[in-house]
């Protein structure tokens, strides 16, 4: 009996709280921490595994269009052990989300802030139904988006007592190099800069600090946010393809992007665009955006820093979900830390206020729990009876000798990886292909090279998305390769100077 009430004591402390909520996220994503890989987690290992061979791309031979800091992960990752290594080092980022989310709940509202923020971090991370099972570069930027604010939060509390002048210094400064850090992770996840930003701005607006204060504070966060750029800069101009190539990777293509895919109509885009409004919904994370905007909606107008702080974040993670043009459902995890200071402050209004705040949180969480039992048990269903992936990837592995090279057209990494192959093209996924490919001409030359691939997958048809347009890749593919196997429908083909024994079909098609 006094165990237990020492561990219910402990868990009313603002440690033990936080400590709980990671529990539970841990809890809620064990289930899935096997899974197969998905195609993007694959394409970024199989990059991580080729960064130091050459090429003319960012990160050597394969393009992806990510900024350094998630290669790095990967390449971790990929010491560690590959695709599983990857999913442990997220529940680690899933930790410093929940654990960083308690820090702002703590500094804005004490205990109960702390527990409604880190709650409501922990299932938002841990809900399948938003992708969160996938370690992708929302899931690992969120660490240090909410790092970035917490640090800011806790370093700009009154009062400001001189003792302490340093230590406040340090965390803006932390903040800066933490809300830059999310966005070498991927791009356009600037909103802990949006909101440091807005918040000294609105503050000394609105009189509450002086403007000498605030523009302490936007040059202390200038500061930290340019060391790490300033090494990004750095690694491109000394060890890196250049300044050029990286601007041009990281942020002309996704403008020609944004053009290639709204230039092909696409019932799927238009399905998924449906379907993730359904998500922000179901999985609890729109509910808490919409009610806590509602709460707010009369500080706002009041111009409460804080609160214009949290509806700028907010309004620039919209506007990248919405910005990202493929309405893939992970977009919505970029949402995370916006809906945790929102629940954050939500707990410092009033009574009505915090009662329609802990209303849609309850819903949040009992999305979570709900929705990872279904999925954890779905998943089970899946690994009995491997999908389609798995099924040509193992005969490929069976087929291949070591040393072959193979492609998929167009995309799903993740068969490459299955069947243990090195990559034989530059691209491995769709949207690089269209965008910087449309008539599958370098796709072609490459197939036509002294290094062409031993293998050919031909996943989706040719002229899927409009590729191909002339036929190169057709009239390639039946001069230079000749079709070994149709595995669950799918063509494979192989380089006619190539000869293997090929393997029968040991699993039956799903």
């Amino acid at each position: 009996m006094g165990g237990l009430r020492r561990l219910g004591r402990a868990l009313r402390t603002p440690t033990g709280i936080v400590a709980l909520a990671v529990g539970l996220a841990v809890l809620l994503r064990l289930p899935f921490l096997h899974s197969l890989a998905f195609p993007d987690e694959a394409g970024l290992l199989l990059v991580a595994q080729n960064r130091h061979e050459g090429g003319g791309n960012l990160y050597g031979t394969l393009f992806v269009d990510r900024p350094p800091l998630l290669v790095v992960f990967w390449q971790v990752a990929n010491v560690l052990g590959g695709i599983e290594a990857a999913r442990v080092m997220g529940l680690v980022a899933v930790a410093v989300v929940v654990a960083a989310a308690g820090w702002v709940g703590h500094t804005l509202a004490g205990r109960r802030g702390t527990a409604w923020a880190a709650l409501v971090a922990a299932v938002l991370v841990a809900n399948p139904m938003i992708g969160t099972t996938e370690i992708n570069a929302e899931l690992l930027g969120a660490p240090l988006t909410m790092l970035s604010v917490a640090s800011l939060l806790a370093g700009v509390r009154p009062p400001v007592r001189r003792p302490l002048r340093a230590r406040r210094t340090f965390l803006v400064l932390l903040a800066g190099a933490a809300g830059a850090g999310a966005m070498l992770v991927k791009q356009n996840l600037m909103d802990a800069l949006v909101f440091g930003a807005t918040l000294a701005l609105a503050a000394a607006l609105a009189g509450r600090w002086p403007w000498a204060r605030s523009r302490r504070v936007l040059a202390l966060g200038l500061v930290g946010a340019l060391v790490p750029i300033g090494l990004t800069l750095l690694w491109a101009v000394t060890d890196g393809p250049g300044l050029v190539q990286l601007w041009d990777t990281l942020y002309a293509f996704r403008f020609d992007a944004s053009h290639a895919i709204g230039s092909v109509p696409s019932p799927a885009n238009d399905a998924r665009r449906l379907s993730l409004g359904w998500l922000a919904v179901i999985s609890g994370i729109g509910v808490v955006v919409l009610v806590g905007g509602a709460t707010l909606w009369r500080p706002l107008r009041g111009r409460d820093p804080l609160v214009v702080a949290t509806g700028a974040m907010v309004a620039w993670e919209v506007a990248g979900i919405v910005g990202g043009g493929s309405w893939w459902s992970h977009y919505l995890v970029g949402l995370v830390p916006g809906a945790v200071m929102i629940t954050a402050v939500t707990a410092t209004r009033g009574t009505w206020a915090r009662r329609l705040g802990a209303t849609a949180l309850a819903f949040t969480v009992a999305s979570a729990v709900v929705s990872a039992g279904l999925q954890a048990g779905s998943a089970r269903v899946r690994d009995a009876k491997p999908d389609r992936t798995e099924v040509v990837g193992t005969w490929l592995r069976g087929a291949a000798r070591p040393g072959d090279t193979g492609t998929v057209l167009y995309g799903n990494a993740d068969l490459l990886l299955v069947a243990h192959l090195r990559p034989g093209t530059d691209q491995l996924w769709s949207l690089p292909s269209r965008t910087l490919d449309p008539g599958s001409v370098e796709l072609n030359r490459q197939l036509n090279g002294a290094t062409a691939p031993t293998w050919v997958v031909q996943w989706f048809p040719l002229d899927t998305w409009g590729l191909d347009p002339d036929h190169l890749v057709m009239a390639t593919l039946s001069l230079r390769y000749r079709v070994v196997a149709t595995i669950c429908g799918v063509p494979v083909y192989l380089h006619r100077g190539e000869h293997r024994v090929l393997p029968g079909l040991a699993t039956p098609c799903p």
